[in-house]
């Protein structure tokens, strides 16, 4: 006879927030074992999990609205029948934000506000996170692209002692600790907002404590 089989639905929101905060606790150890020296190898690993952490904090609001659509779909989250098929009819292909911003403003008829700090921050992370993914290198002296993206970041973080203060912000002098809290309270603030508008359960619930931790 063959091995059970359970049908199973798997969710990975959680699961890309736990590693964003990983990827976060790493960079803290790295800056801490590292805070009386000068530039040298150990940032190559703090690049490494800052972008880490950058990618897992948006992958997890990527997936959220995704397990939130399928939720509606399966019934999980009560809707009219008109509203549940104009969320059936929302193209994959749309940006998250796009998303988000259908299933509130269009068929909740709920206001996601573009202009609260809580939706900024997640765009620029995004925006962030895709110049990150779709790198186009630039000379430092000759900085267009880069310069828009560490304008969009100025204020926001702290920036790294290793490197000169007259560097551009991005892409290097953005690698922080701070850039990663700053990442994952970001993510999680715009997801409690979502899960208070529609108010269903906030699956993150019991994690919060851990995911705020590192703005102290």
């Amino acid at each position: 006879m063959g091995a059970a089989t359970i049908d199973q639905r798997h969710n990975f929101a959680y699961q890309h927030m736990h590693s964003a905060i990983e990827f976060r606790n790493q960079t803290y150890k790295i800056e801490e074992d590292n805070k009386n020296e000068k530039f040298g190898y150990f940032f190559e690993l703090i690049r490494t999990y800052v972008s880490g952490c950058i990618f897992f904090s948006v992958a997890s609001v990527e997936a959220n609205i995704n397990e939130i659509i399928c939720d509606i779909i399966e019934n999980k989250i009560k809707l009219g029948e008109f509203e549940k098929k104009k969320i059936i009819e929302i193209n994959d292909r749309e940006s998250t934000l796009k998303k988000y911003e259908i299933i509130l403003n269009e068929v909740m008829k709920f206001e996601l506000s573009k202009d609260k700090e809580i939706y900024q921050n997640m765009k620029i992370l995004i925006d962030v996170r895709n110049a990150f993914t779709h790198f186009k290198p630039e000379w430092e002296s000759n900085q267009k692209w880069h310069d828009k993206i560490g304008r969009k970041l100025s204020g926001k973080i702290k920036m790294t002692p290793y490197i000169e203060d007259s560097s551009p912000i991005f892409p290097m002098r953005c690698m922080t600790y701070d850039f990663c809290c700053w990442s994952t309270i970001s993510s999680y603030n715009f997801m409690k907002e979502i899960f208070s508008l529609l108010s269903i359960r906030n699956k993150f619930e019991k994690f919060e404590e851990t995911i705020y931790k590192g703005s102290n």
